[in-house]
């Protein structure tokens, strides 16, 4: 056995072909979810599954070649929109293999009734929806009220808002709106007859300053009253970054800002009988992060459903869910991940990216009710768990006298004494070196050398002032 610990991690068990999940969502009883693949280079395709049910098959619905990827703003994301409708599930994707969007019309199968792997049963083919390769498009939503798919065209360096039906095919797009420079997170109320999103102008990054918009919209779907959501009572200096926008119910629109320091929940009331008069609730206070850069489309921090809101919170690098009730109360979920992304919930059930120092990336189910919880990693370890380090968390004075943030990995199976070590900083700028499993350190470690990974000036998860580090000092070394 002693042996058998001895045994550094091999680079090929570091660069294996494990599947990375990407985005999940709840579609009636099951779970959705992208599935990237190292092994069919890197193509990316929608699977599903009964929720909570990891025993059962899993069905592929973008077989190969289909890769489900956009590049909107190069770095891409939301390459997938669903919407249920009774038993019918509508999907829609980007195919990366032209750049078009695609829709399938499927039915829901009972679970109980269908058969194993079959759980959803198609009711067409699928139908290319837009015309030309050339399109570059994203972050879309299907609006069933106008069947249609409604989404975010780059072209010329400018953002659109465009639309398309999902009645004809090689369609040229519906052009809705233009932003001045660039947009993201489109979301229709419950009625069908409003819009908001997100956006922001060159030079600033999204996470630096950015705009909540609003407008109403015609019986065609047409914007009408469009204008930005003015709050009175945030800093005058407009530096404030907003994040992934949710309505509510039809007067309730719920968002981060980050005027606190920290991107923090508000919600607005948006009272349409006075003029768009807005109301501004400030619930939920944390000195924690519910919110990311929005280098990619497809995050998602707080999901809601039936006026149950929940989210994820980084604190000190650690990611929690919490529950937040509308008096202002937050609760903490007891589960073991602290590495969390992508929540989505629906009724009683929830769904995550979750990692942590122990189990590797994979979907984290969660019964809103019990709280009780499980969770299928994407590859199982080919090695004794007995290797891994756990990381420490420590501060560190930086550049200029400022507490830094990393992440210490001692050697592990107790080697003791002086060893060797890396330093490392994880790509940039506004990412963050998280505490989920990270097989790279972890070859390190199980040679008998140490490892600090660094959260530098400028990382996400300590806060805007902690992140603006590294404002306008990219590619120097003041951010330690």
């Amino acid at each position: 056995m002693l042996e058998s610990l001895l045994q550094p991690i091999t680079a090929e068990q570091v660069f294996g072909q494990a599947p990375i999940p990407k985005e999940p969502r709840l579609v009636g009883d099951c779970v959705m979810w992208i599935e990237q693949r190292p092994h069919e280079r890197g193509r990316s395709t929608a699977l599903i599954r009964p929720w909570g049910r990891p025993e059962l098959p899993v069905q592929e619905l973008t077989p190969y070649p289909i890769n489900l990827r956009t590049r909107v703003h190069e770095y891409g994301g939301g390459a997938v929109s669903t919407a249920i409708e009774g038993r019918k599930i509508h999907i829609t994707w980007i195919d990366d293999c032209n750049g078009s969007l695609w829709y399938q019309l499927f039915h829901l199968n009972n679970i109980l009734e269908a058969n194993i792997g079959d759980w959803l049963c198609p009711i067409d083919h699928p139908r290319c929806l837009s015309r030309g390769s050339e399109l570059l498009l994203a972050n879309g939503l299907i609006d069933l009220s106008r069947n249609r798919w409604l989404g975010v065209m780059e072209k010329n360096e400018k953002d659109f808002l465009v639309a398309f039906s999902l009645d004809f095919t090689e369609q040229d797009p519906n052009i809705l709106y233009i932003a001045n420079d660039f947009l993201g997170y489109p979301v229709i109320a419950p009625n069908g007859n409003q819009l908001a999103w997100i956006e922001w102008e060159f030079p600033n990054m999204p996470w630096d300053i950015s705009r909540v918009c609003w407008s109403a919209l015609d019986i065609n779907g047409e914007l009408i009253q469009k204008f930005f959501l003015q709050i009175d009572d945030l800093p005058n200096d407009g530096n404030i970054s907003f994040f992934q926008p949710i309505w509510l119910n039809n007067s309730q629109l719920l968002v981060s800002e980050d005027s606190s320091n920290w991107w923090n929940l508000i919600r607005i009331n948006i009272d349409k009988s006075k003029n768009n008069n807005l109301s501004i609730d400030r619930n939920w206070s944390l000195s924690a992060e519910i919110g990311l850069p929005q280098w990619v489309y497809g995050m998602s921090t707080t999901s809601a459903s039936q006026n149950e809101i929940f989210s994820l919170a980084c604190k000190n690098g650690y990611w929690s869910l919490n529950h937040l009730s509308s008096d202002g109360l937050i609760s903490k979920v007891n589960q073991p991940f602290d590495d969390l992304s992508a929540i989505n919930i629906d009724s009683h059930k929830a769904v995550a990216i979750a990692s942590n120092s122990n189990v590797g990336i994979g979907l984290l189910e969660v019964d809103l009710k019990s709280y009780s919880w499980q969770h299928t990693p994407s590859s199982s370890l080919d090695f004794d768990p007995a290797l891994l380090s756990i990381p420490e968390c420590f501060w560190f004075e930086g550049w200029g006298g400022e507490s830094t943030h990393a992440w210490y990995y001692p050697p592990s199976h107790g080697k003791e004494g002086t060893a060797p070590l890396i330093v490392k900083s994880h790509s940039g700028p506004t990412a963050m070196a998280s505490k989920g499993l990270n097989l790279g350190i972890q070859y390190w470690t199980s040679r008998g050398w140490g490892v600090v990974d660094v959260n530098y000036g400028g990382s996400t998860g300590f806060g805007r002032k902690y992140r603006n580090r590294l404002k306008s000092t990219w590619g120097g070394s003041r951010c330690f």
